[in-house]
């Protein structure tokens, strides 16, 4: 017999990715990633594109300290953390976390582009080399490259045989990996 429930409040507001990656106990951001939504003819909203934040807001900051918060509190002492947050007038919301590096299947070339280090390089600095994770938490956040993934929008399960992307893809140098389109 079920005699529990639980009921979420429906937050309405901006969905971020923040990946951390801890020392003992300390953690440090490595990515963070803001969704792009649309509505769909049926007035869902779904996901279009989630782009790389590569500078901090004052609001940003603030959900980067709550995902620091969050790791904390989940006791991550050595790797990664990797949490979504709706955040609206009120700040940010967990959404959901997990104890693995987002972007892990994210090509390696992309994601030194943007900054520098795939998240598995972060995470092994964690517990192999100390000192280069300490380097990394004295620098500011920032990045080298602007980064998005684009979401194909389909109005049902279809297999693709061809996409405008091949036209558009002659006007941008692209990596072109499994599952992703990447415009640099």
């Amino acid at each position: 017999m079920v005699d529990k429930l639980l009921i979420q409040e429906k937050v309405n507001g901006d969905e971020y990715v923040v990946s951390t990656v801890s020392h003992q106990g300390i953690p440090r951001v490595t990515l963070v990633w803001k969704y792009n939504k649309v509505k769909s003819s049926n007035g869902a909203r779904v996901y279009d594109t989630c782009e790389t934040v590569n500078e901090l807001s004052l609001g940003e900051a603030e959900i980067v300290e709550y995902a620091y918060d969050v790791a904390k509190a989940l006791g991550v002492e050595y790797g990664s953390a990797s949490g979504k947050y709706l955040v609206d007038g009120d700040g940010p919301v967990l959404i959901e976390v997990n104890c693995c590096p987002s972007g892990g299947n994210m090509p390696a070339e992309f994601l030194d582009r943007i900054s520098g280090q795939h998240e598995t390089d972060s995470i092994l600095d964690s517990y192999l080399k100390p000192e280069c994770f300490y380097e990394e938490l004295k620098k500011k956040y920032g990045l080298y490259a602007y980064g998005t993934l684009k979401f194909f929008i389909v109005p049902k399960d279809i297999i693709a045989r061809s996409s405008p992307v091949a036209r558009i893809s002659t006007q941008l140098e692209l990596i072109i990996a499994p599952h992703y389109l990447i415009a640099i």
